[in-house]
């Protein structure tokens, strides 16, 4: 079930068929945690709620009974339990329904929990293209659109780089080995306008 959610797509991650002159080169998914750690935060929630529940000690430091003070303690620290539970729960569902696609003509982003949206991205309509690299060797690839090819922010969220909101910037996001897909993708698109650069100058010549 989880290697294919959706039984109604004719090829997975795409809305219909793939053209036979098209062909797939990489497909992959989000990582749920790095989804937990670097979209949620999740690491800065649990030392929130952790200094709140200590603070909730030393506001209460005139009670004796160690008892009350664990409880308080624990009672902070279980709603911080179940915040982080739920965005945990909320990465795994993004990463479960999220398929990246990179042909050697353009980008497919299956995206969407509840409503699912396939965006379409043909290489001629990517400006540009930058890559964001972590130690672990995870990262983001974020595509600049041309200027006539917009995607509303909500539509995109989490799939989209932070805080560029009236021109948003679709992107890969929370990919594991992110540079070798950077250069699976910039090779593929060099040579995809290299082709229509030599397409174009035939017709010229006519």
């Amino acid at each position: 079930m989880n290697g294919h959610i959706h039984e109604f797509e004719p090829d997975l991650g795409f809305p219909e068929s793939l053209p036979v002159s098209e062909k797939v080169l990489w497909q992959g998914r989000p990582c749920a945690w790095l989804i937990a750690k670097r979209i949620f935060l999740l690491r800065y929630l649990f030392f929130y709620f952790l200094i709140l529940s200590l603070l909730s000690l030393s506001v209460d430091s005139n009670v004796n009974s160690v008892g009350v003070l664990l409880t308080n303690f624990l009672s902070f620290m279980s709603v911080g339990l179940v915040a982080i539970f739920l965005l945990l729960s909320i990465s795994y569902l993004i990463s479960s329904t999220t398929v990246y696609s990179i042909t050697d003509k353009r980008i497919v982003m299956r995206i969407g929990i509840v409503l699912n949206l396939s965006l379409n991205i043909p290489f001629s309509r990517i400006q540009s293209a930058e890559s964001r690299e972590y130690a672990d060797k995870s990262g983001d690839i974020s595509l600049e659109l041309t200027a006539k090819n917009k995607i509303a922010y909500l539509h995109l969220w989490p799939h989209c780089r932070p805080w560029f909101f009236s021109a948003p910037r679709p992107r890969l996001s929370c990919i594991k080995d992110v540079e070798s897909v950077a250069y699976l993708l910039t090779k593929s698109w060099e040579e995809q306008k290299k082709t229509v650069g030599e397409t174009n100058g035939k017709k010229n010549t006519l």
